[in-house]
């Protein structure tokens, strides 16, 4: 009887465990995609069947902000927080021995606080040393890259790229054109792993990021080039990853999100301006969608505010967790619009932040207020105090500033006092450990004059011109071939100035802060040459840029460099830290003379 008894509450005890078990949560998060990169955002040339279907099966977020680059971007992401709460800087490099603090708590780790089972395949970029990788802020275990996919040995002062397995590097320089499918297999095994249990799996991409790469079975299939097939590889992982839940049965105990970083890299993000980089609505405003079979309404889209810092209080509502209560948080929960999309506002206000840890521009309802000059590209006409109704001008083109001076005060004095909030309530990055004194090595001598320099030659610091706070012109004259290449490099990942070579086109970078560049690049390719050379960063911050006599290309900037740079003034090359955003930069081959700094 007793048996019997049993195998009739069997069934019972298994429904309840089910109905008790909280949901799974997958968050996948793209490398430099752009809004319009994808079908369900507008996309008409690339095919994205499995992004289409999940849209068509959840939600589209249409006001959905990311950040203008990538560590304060997944900073953001994985703390609820802006990235200047957690002083997380724009962009984290391999020297850089710093990382988001261990104190801060995680996605990871408010759902190992339900006993979730948490994973991380992909880009981490939030600091690569020990005391910072995945597996110390909350992940069970970790598989991929701790930064970004161009920072590899090829760039001077860099190591090898390393992939990880948990703690340990498992492999060097990496075939990239092998890392989506690679990642794609490990999510595919993790799922299977943990069909039983609660999981939690956080998948960064490291694609579309430059250099961009498809495996064999993508690569040449799509309409727009290699990225195209970059990003049709992705469509077909998220079709895999969803295939996946519904063969194990998890479909409908899973919320799933797909978003990314921050805008397209030096491309497009119709219908916006501007990209990564920029805090114009293309920089900064993703495409998202989150599906939920039976709690989201299918085809649904929200425009209301969202964005990666809502992530975390909304998991916490959605597994059942207590958010911290211990810190600040930014975000807020969008567990009250995956019900009803066009419900009340979970916030109505949106801070853009920039590399540099300051505040651009607020954006409260449909009106968005410029506080002090973007990070304009391609002579934008935007400065500070403009003012743009994003709701009848998602382009940012008609400043009504004018029109509407009321607006501009209430907005400027909600920006002054969210701005001291968070300032009072700043918390720190996380330091690592001192790097070990390296073994003494000869420096090579360097000529004492700027004209005697040659590629390959470096002065320090204090040898080198100095413009720190100084408007300065540079010169030379340049014969070349190379089409990605460094001339003068004179600063790194905080401050300084590069003319180099990027994609054929001659280009000068100006660093004011981390994450804060300004550029001018030339119009068309150089050619063999020589050529004289001409590169200037004028007093009102205006960077300049021409060759051969031509007219000077000119673009605005946010002033001068604010001190002398600490890094060495490198001639064919890039100290440790890169002074600007280059391209795979080969080592200087041809000629460089005639070098002024004046």
């Amino acid at each position: 009887m007793r048996s019997l008894l049993a195998c009739l509450l069997a069934p019972l005890a298994l429904l309840a465990a089910e109905t008790a078990r909280p949901p799974n949560v997958i968050l996948l998060f793209v490398d430099d995609l752009g809004y319009a990169d994808i079908g369900p955002f507008g996309n008409k040339t690339l095919r994205t069947p499995h992004l289409d279907r999940f849209a068509r099966e959840g939600m589209r977020f249409t006001s959905f902000y990311a950040t203008p680059v990538c560590s304060m971007s997944r900073a953001s992401l994985l703390t609820g927080c802006y990235s200047a709460r957690v002083s997380m800087p724009g962009v984290l490099f391999p020297p850089n021995r710093v990382g988001l603090h261990p104190d801060e708590i995680t996605l990871a780790e408010v759902a190992k606080s339900r006993g979730y089972a948490t994973m991380m395949i992909g880009k981490w970029h939030v600091g690569h040393l020990p005391e910072f990788l995945p597996t110390r802020q909350g992940f069970d275990h970790y598989f991929g890259l701790p930064y970004s996919n161009d920072m590899h040995q090829g760039r001077q002062g860099f190591p090898p790229l390393p992939l990880y397995r948990d703690a340990q590097v498992i492999e060097t320089e990496p075939d990239q054109s092998q890392l989506t499918k690679r990642y794609t297999e490990e999510a595919v095994k993790f799922l299977r792993a943990r069909r039983d249990q609660p999981f939690f799996l956080y998948l960064p991409y490291t694609m579309i990021h430059a250099p961009v790469a498809a495996s064999a079975d993508f690569k040449g299939k799509s309409a727009q080039g290699l990225l195209g097939d970059s990003v049709e590889e992705l469509d077909w992982s998220v079709g895999q990853i969803m295939a996946t839940l519904r063969e194990l049965g998890l479909d409908e105990r899973t919320l799933v999100i797909f978003t990314s970083d921050n805008g397209p890299d030096r491309r497009p993000a119709p219908p916006f301006s501007g990209s990564k980089g920029t805090n114009l609505e293309g920089g900064v405003r993703e495409p998202c969608l989150m599906r939920w079979p039976g709690r989201i309404p299918a085809g649904t889209t929200c425009d209301r505010i969202a964005g990666n810092i809502d992530v975390l209080p909304t998991l916490a509502k959605v597994i059942g967790a207590e958010p911290p209560k211990d810190r600040v948080l930014d975000g807020r929960d969008l567990s009250p619009l995956l019900a009803d999309p066009s419900g009340p506002p979970t916030r109505d206000t949106h801070l853009y932040v920039t590399a540099g840890q300051k505040l651009e521009a607020i954006r409260q309802g449909k009106w968005k207020l410029f506080l002090m000059e973007p990070a304009k590209r391609k002579e934008e006409p935007r400065s500070a105090g403009a003012l743009y109704d994003l709701s009848a001008d998602p382009a940012e083109l008609r400043d009504l500033a004018a029109q509407h001076p009321d607006v501009v005060a209430t907005l400027r004095q909600e920006a002054a006092t969210r701005w001291a909030e968070l300032e009072a309530h700043r918390r720190p990055l996380g330091q690592g450990a001192e790097a070990p004194n390296p073994p003494a090595t000869p420096t090579k001598a360097a000529p004492a004059r700027l004209p005697e320099l040659k590629p390959g030659d470096r002065l320090k610091a204090n040898l080198a011109p100095q413009v720190g706070g100084r408007a300065f012109t540079l010169s030379c004259t340049v014969m070349t071939k190379q089409a990605n290449t460094i001339l003068v490099s004179h600063g790194g990942a905080s401050l300084g100035y590069a003319l180099h070579i990027r994609e054929g086109r001659l280009t000068f970078s100006v660093r004011r802060a981390p994450g804060e560049d300004s550029e001018v690049s030339l119009p068309a390719p150089l050619g063999d040459g020589p050529h004289a050379v001409v590169a200037s960063l004028g007093k009102d911050g205006r960077l300049s840029l021409q060759a051969d006599g031509q007219p000077a290309v000119t673009a605005p900037g946010g002033g001068l460099i604010g001190k002398q740079p600490a890094e060495e003034f490198c001639v064919g090359h890039d100290a440790a830290n890169p002074a600007a955003r280059y391209v795979s930069p080969a080592p200087f081959q041809g000629t460089l003379s005639d070098l002024q700094v004046r």
